[in-house]
This record gives C-alpha cells, structure tokens and sequence, in this order.
C-alpha cells in the first residue's frame, strides 16, 4: 500500500478510511461488501486504476527501450520491482485525480522521493527530456 507517510491509520470516530481500487466491478463490490461488514472500516471510495499501472508499466520499460520478450525476462527481480513501484505510483496518483488526467513522470517523481521511494529514477524521464528538447 503506498500512503502519505504522515497519515492518521484511522479518523476521528476512530474507523479506517480505504478505498478499494480494482478494475473489475464485481471484485470491487465483493471488497467493499466484505470491508464494510466491520464496523471499523469506512469505504470512502471505489476505483479501477488497472489502466493507470499497464500505462505507467508500458511506459517505464518503453523508456528504457525493453521491449523485447528477452529483454523484460532479463530484468532482474530489483529492476522489476523498480518498474513496479513506478506504475504503482502511477495508478495511485491517477485515482486522487477526475476524470482521464494521467499523472505526469515530475509527479510520479516528486510522489515516490514524498514516499522515501529509492526508485525515483521514474518511468517517463528519457521521453520527458525528448519532448522538451534535452
């Protein structure tokens, strides 16, 4: 679970506040009813973020140039979990956010050094730089 490190765990009346992130619906509710038959769990949102990690993914390993079959299976387990944790960023700036407003790679940045992350090399920041021109 990536959280604010300076989070309360629970809220004044002395529940947990969660939000329940899944791209099926059914899974979601099927979470949101189990979680809500405690009484000390709140349910404050419901949300599918799956396309916000496949994105965040595709992009960390397209701006490194892994694209390849062997490439990706020669990632080692560090390097994997450095891409992972980047597109988990990803999705979950994309839930704190409207609507289709993906988050940008300086916001992923700034998120994961907030989390005290050590992959803040983020996925975006090759393509970021070609864009403006670096």
């Amino acid at each position: 679970m990536i959280a604010p490190k300076n989070a309360a765990p629970r809220d004044a009346e002395g529940r947990y506040r969660v939000m329940v992130v899944d791209d099926s619906a059914v899974i979601r509710g099927f979470f949101r009813r189990a979680l809500e038959s405690d009484p000390t769990i709140e349910v404050v949102a419901s949300v599918g973020a799956g396309a916000a990690l496949a994105a965040g993914l595709l992009t960390w390993l397209f701006e490194r140039s892994l694209t390849s079959r062997a490439a990706i299976e020669a990632l080692s387990p560090d390097r994997l979990r450095t891409g992972l944790r980047s597109a988990a960023a990803v999705a979950a700036l994309d839930c704190t956010r409207a609507g289709a407003d993906p988050p940008d790679a300086s916001s992923v940045r700034a998120f994961l050094t907030a989390q005290g992350s050590s992959s803040v090399q983020m996925a975006g920041s090759a393509g970021e730089q070609r864009r403006r021109g670096r």
